[in-house]
């Protein structure tokens, strides 16, 4: 140790600043108290002519904690460039005042909010977003922050998008689709098909999402569409069929490959893709008509007939001439006709030739017995002459 009478040197009190940097305190005062004139691990370097530059050893920086003109505040949770979270000491002047103000709600940005839920002064709780301190003795200031994070409901239906906003950091979200079918007219609607979102911690049960929020998160409800939708048909001859609804609820983008015409299933020419209510579609299908003959190949007119084409079974009436109507018949379908072995027009031709058969019968019946009598009266004649 190095013990001076004199030390010519210039003095400096720096306090260390939020970022770390040493910067001098706000006020100068004497150095005449809590200051002595001892160095410890001095170094003496001579410069010509006669002058001795002095360096002291190690420097403390910290607080003077004898000095009763210092009163120091100790701010912890002070947000620095509204990003970091950090912890500063101030050596201010005894009775001086400081201002604190500080806003309700900092945005951090990626959808992150810190709240002031309010300060602790010396331990006691104050709900303030300002105040003002007369630094009588040291205090310690604590921020007390919240954290929010963003959630953000995305529903077509409008049902939930009110739950949009900012919530806690880890609370717990329910989230439940009230209406699992939304009608929206003209034979349209939304059936809810499920949940889409980015949370880290969730729960899904049918129509109900229980989250955690620890982190901004995004929640999408998933809907489709859906129609009672009509085809209007055409066969492959380009000839109007009829309009046929598909019977019961059609999902967009859903691919239709046939339709039941009259309760018989034929296939489309080409699929069709579900897009709106009402399509236009061409049946793998052409009209035709049957002429019907029996055993003997005469027309049966009049007739209830089954023609059966592959796996499907139509139904028909001939005409007069034993002919049906324009049938809606697959194409390249092997068809059969399945009608009575005798037609109307067979069993008139039966009866007839019946008729005349008995006709004949008679005829010839009867010219037996007149020959018969003639040559009866032409023996009894001779007799007699």
């Amino acid at each position: 140790m190095v013990r001076v009478n004199e030390l010519n040197a210039l003095l400096s009190l720096y306090y260390k600043g939020p970022s770390g940097d040493l910067l001098p305190v706000p006020s100068a005062w004497s150095m005449g108290s809590d200051t002595g004139e001892t160095v410890v691990n001095a170094r003496l370097t001579p410069s010509p002519p006669g002058t001795v530059e002095v360096t002291t050893g190690s420097e403390y920086i910290g607080p003077l904690i004898n000095a009763d003109y210092l009163a120091f505040l100790i701010i912890n949770g002070y947000l620095l460039n509204n990003q970091n979270i950090a912890s500063i000491e101030l050596p201010l002047p005894v009775n001086s005042r400081v201002v604190i103000t500080i806003p309700r709600g900092v945005y951090l940005g990626n959808n992150t909010l810190l709240r002031l839920a309010g300060l602790l002064i010396n331990n006691e709780y104050i709900n303030s977003t300002g105040l003002t301190l007369v630094m009588n003795q040291s205090y310690v200031v604590n921020y007390l922050w919240i954290k929010y994070y963003r959630l953000n409901v995305v529903d077509p239906s409008n049902q939930l998008t009110n739950l949009s906003g900012w919530y806690n950091e880890d609370s717990i979200v329910n989230i439940t689709v009230p209406k699992t079918i939304i009608y929206l007219g003209n034979e349209t609607r939304l059936a809810f098909t499920g949940f889409t979102t980015n949370a880290t911690r969730y729960v899904i049960t049918n129509n109900t999402l229980i989250l955690l929020m620890d982190r901004p998160v995004t929640v999408t409800v998933n809907w489709i569409r859906e129609y009672n939708a009509s085809l209007i048909l055409y066969t492959i001859n380009g000839a109007y069929v009829g309009t046929v609804y598909l019977g019961g609820w059609v999902r967009y983008g859903e691919e239709v490959t046939n339709v039941s015409v009259n309760g018989i299933t034929y296939e489309l020419r080409t699929p069709l893709i579900i897009s709106g209510v009402n399509g236009t579609a061409v049946l793998n299908a052409e009209y035709r008509e049957f002429s019907v003959r029996d055993v003997l190949g005469l027309p049966e007119p009049f007739t209830q007939v089954v023609i059966k084409c592959g796996v499907q079974e139509l139904s028909g009436v001939t005409n007069a001439y034993g002919v049906t109507q324009e049938l809606l018949v697959p194409i390249n379908a092997v068809c059969v006709v399945e009608a009575p072995v005798i037609g109307y027009y067979g069993i008139a031709l039966m009866i007839a030739l019946v008729l005349i058969a008995i006709l004949l019968i008679i005829q010839l019946t009867r010219r037996s017995v007149g020959a018969n009598e003639g040559e009866y009266y032409a023996l009894h004649h001779s007799k007699a002459t």
